[in-house]
């Protein structure tokens, strides 16, 4: 079970941490932010059983560009040029960015 811990900074900014999820957590913070409507637009995507819409999609942010290989997910940060990409399952990017999600609405 990968476990995220969200918190924010004494700037009031989004942070999130984890041990074994640091890619995750990297890219919530930096590419998520408080942007609850690319957040939606991500947790809608990835929610789709059907996943046509991943077909096509790919995202690109700040630091991370995120795409799609049948029920992965590739994060690959294109901030470092030696980067290697972090495959993760659908559902885990999809649990962690609903989490995200509440946590950022909290305030």
């Amino acid at each position: 079970m990968m476990v995220i811990d969200f918190y924010r900074d004494n700037d009031g900014a989004p942070r999130a941490r984890g041990e074994d999820t640091r890619t995750l957590a990297q890219f919530l913070e930096s590419d998520i932010q408080d942007d609850l409507e690319t957040c939606d637009e991500l947790v809608e995507i990835l929610a789709d059983p059907e996943g046509n819409t991943r077909e096509s999609y790919d995202f690109v942010g700040n630091s991370f560009a995120m795409s799609f290989d049948g029920d992965d997910v590739v994060l690959l940060c294109h901030a470092l040029e030696d980067a290697e990409e972090t495959r993760l399952r659908r559902a885990t990017v999809l649990k962690a960015l609903q989490a995200w999600k509440a946590f950022i609405e909290q305030d």
